[in-house]
């Protein structure tokens, strides 16, 4: 250690002090900033997961399509103006090539739902010609028109149109509650993942507990057969027996390694070195039970738990609305139109071979003249032959059986799903129950046999087998626990709204 004289006395140096005091803070706040557990699972995934993102712009494909449609619907302001000029020169004196000509038109617009569009607008025309032997200046004429057309069959009142507009917001309703459910199952997707990890530690657990145990064996058995007590075949077998504990315990941290893996690829925030936080797996499966017992009290399918029942009821409606508007494809398109205009000109004579205009005098004319007129027309369109009446009969078979066969495996699906959770959760806690027993047992033996095997009274086969079927009984019983989450998390990926403290994390 450095020491540093000063007038003050002898002082320790304390800058490598810091230094190492620094390094292991960083040690430790990285370690403990890379371990996981279920809770800091979904909230890197709710604050900017990668993967939950992809979902949402998935999501949100049907509702630009839904805008994009309602924008034909807006009111539009529209601007337009032209100017033409040429040397032309009139062929007679009496039809004037008119030079310069000034145009602009401005008008509002608007596409209705229930099947009709309007149209306002204001037109302005001036115009100018010396080609002749009368000079023009400036003549002048305004237009005010409105122009509306009807469909008076196909979309009557906007009987298809507002079918359509209804289906694409329901398809943007869709759309975010399948994001909302897809981000759930990711949710219990990394869940899965995180228990299988817990499930891969308690088997490390167990495995290295029972690698020292064989160590231990070992070691005595050298001692035994260096004192003459062993033959050198039971140190052989220990020794087989600790090479094959060593390479379960590989075998395990390989798997561990691919779930790590699998863990950083779908959630690369979580950052490189991940270590597992504190679990309960105990406290865990209470949590489960009570959550079975809260389904168990349904006893019929509870599609108040679940997000996939408002999918189907939106099918429905999405199945109705489509009917009305295939239906009406092969039907007569008959179009009702008519506008109503009024015009003003100023063209006022200014000696023998001259005209004047202007456009102020124009929309003077426009006024207080009131020359005005309509025109009405209709348009039919009708098809001839078979092709849309086939086309239509077809849309309507692939609408029906599309929406039907989705509806029917949603709630097939719902319903399957809740009958079976009860018997299956019921069957595996038997199982475990029976697992327990079987591994308290064979812990009772092992250490009766140890006892005798000391006495030379047992061969170092009876024990070895006790031991590894401890091993397989204890390594089945963490199966049959991840088992009963996966089972639970089977159901919580359809009855997603569970109301239960497993499901509220």
């Amino acid at each position: 250690m450095r020491y540093l004289k000063n007038k003050n006395g002898p002082k320790l140096f304390t800058t490598s002090m810091k230094t190492l005091f620094f390094i292991a803070f960083t040690v430790l706040f990285t370690a403990r900033a890379n371990e996981i557990n279920e809770s800091l699972l979904i909230t890197k995934i709710r604050e900017n997961s990668h993967q939950v993102n992809t979902l949402k712009a998935q999501g949100l494909l049907n509702e630009i399509k839904e805008l994009q449609t309602n924008e034909l619907y807006n009111t539009d302001l529209y601007l337009e103006t032209s100017y033409y000029k040429t040397k032309e020169q009139a062929l007679i004196p009496m039809n004037p090539v008119f030079s310069p000509i000034l145009d602009g038109k401005i008008g509002i617009r608007k596409n209705h739902e229930f099947g009709l569009s309007s149209d306002l607008s204001l037109t302005n025309n001036i115009k100018s010609s010396t080609s002749g032997t009368t000079k023009y200046n400036d003549l002048s004429s305004s237009t005010l028109q409105y122009s509306l057309k009807m469909d008076i069959w196909k979309d009557f009142l906007g009987r298809t149109t507002k079918a359509q507009l209804s289906n694409l917001n329901l398809e943007s309703q869709k759309a975010d509650l399948q994001t909302k459910i897809a981000i759930k199952n990711f949710e219990i997707q990394m869940r899965r993942l995180y228990w299988s990890l817990v499930a891969n530690n308690e088997s490390l657990k167990i495995s290295d507990e029972l690698l020292k145990s064989a160590n231990s064996l070992l070691a005595e058995s050298k001692k035994r057969f260096q004192n003459s007590i062993a033959e050198k075949d039971e140190v052989a077998r220990y020794e087989a027996l600790v090479a094959q504990r060593k390479g379960s315990i590989l075998l395990l941290e390989f798997q561990r390694e691919n779930l790590i893996q699998t863990l950083k690829l779908a959630l690369p925030e979580l950052g490189t070195d991940i270590q597992l936080g504190q679990y309960n797996i105990d406290d865990t499966i209470t949590k489960v039970l009570a959550c079975t017992e809260t389904i168990s009290s349904e006893a019929s399918t509870p599609n108040h738990f679940t997000s996939y029942d408002e999918l189907a009821e939106m099918l429905k409606t999405i199945k109705e609305n489509q009917k009305t508007v295939t239906s009406r494809y092969d039907d007569t398109n008959a179009l009702l139109f008519g506008s109503v205009k009024a015009t003003g000109t100023s063209s006022n004579p200014n000696g023998a071979n001259e005209y004047n205009g202007s456009l102020s005098n124009a929309f003077s004319d426009l006024s207080n003249n009131k020359r005005s007129g309509f025109l009405v027309g209709l348009n039919i369109t009708i098809p001839l032959g078979d092709a849309k009446n086939r086309t239509q009969s077809v849309k309507e078979a692939y609408d029906r059986l599309s929406l039907d066969s989705e509806i029917e495996k949603i709630q097939s699906n719902n319903n399957a799903t809740h009958s079976q959770l009860v018997k299956s959760i019921r069957i595996l806690n038997e199982v475990l129950r029976a697992q327990k027993i079987n591994s308290a047992q064979l812990k009772i033996r092992i250490d009766g046999v140890r006892k005798k095997y000391i006495q030379a009274r047992a061969s170092v086969d009876d024990l070895i087998n006790d031991q590894d079927s401890l091993l397989s009984s204890e390594l089945t019983t963490i199966e049959t626990r991840l088992k009963i989450l996966n089972t639970i998390f089977d159901y919580l990926t359809v009855f997603n709204e569970t109301p239960c403290d497993f499901n509220r994390i």
